[in-house]
């Protein structure tokens, strides 16, 4: 699944970055984009706060 959205991330070739250390999928350059422009601004905790508040797949693919 995308590392960004959470959309499935079949892609061929695979949208990918590695991030510390772990190489990432993406669902399209677009997220990917957004990836690299939260961690250039320095707000890498986007991702550590969606973890922590437990958002599940379905749910966070309707954004809601």
């Amino acid at each position: 699944d995308c590392y960004h959205c959470g959309e499935p991330a079949p892609g061929a070739p695979a949208i990918t970055l590695e991030l510390e250390g772990a190489l990432r999928h993406f669902c399209c350059l677009g997220c990917k984009a957004v990836c690299e422009t939260i961690r250039a601004e320095g707000l890498t905790g986007f991702y550590q706060f969606l973890s922590l508040i437990h958002i599940s797949e379905p749910t966070r693919r309707r954004g809601i």
